[in-house]
């Protein structure tokens, strides 16, 4: 009896790291992604309506059914945070850290002009 419970420890970390963990960050991109591309095609279809020609949205319920099945499937939401939305998610992480951390190490120096 005690060697399964130590076995469902054991289990339960490999299921949270090669599961709930890519499955986790895929929802998140993929969430944000969509709502990206959402706001996009909003602006672009009334921008387009304005000039009254026409428009081929490119976000429709295929892609974003693709989307969940990709998030929820095992192996396949590694593959898409590895390939799809991955990159993507690090360059904004850095980006932020970067603009958070954006102190000079030296005091800048302003030179003042020399009255004549």
């Amino acid at each position: 009896m005690i060697d399964y419970i130590l076995a469902v420890q054991y289990n339960s970390i490999i299921a949270l790291l090669a599961y709930w963990l890519p499955m986790s960050v895929c929802l998140i991109g993929y969430l944000c992604k969509t709502w990206k591309e959402y706001h996009y095609e909003i602006a672009r279809s009334l921008e387009c309506q304005q000039r009254n020609i026409g428009y081929i949205t490119t976000l429709t319920i295929g892609v974003v059914v693709s989307r969940i099945f990709a998030t929820f499937l095992p192996g396949v939401n590694v593959v898409a945070i590895a390939f799809d939305i991955g990159w993507p998610m690090v360059c904004t992480a850095v980006r932020s850290i970067a603009n958070i951390l954006d102190i000079p190490l030296i005091k800048p120096y302003k030179s003042i002009p020399k009255p004549k």
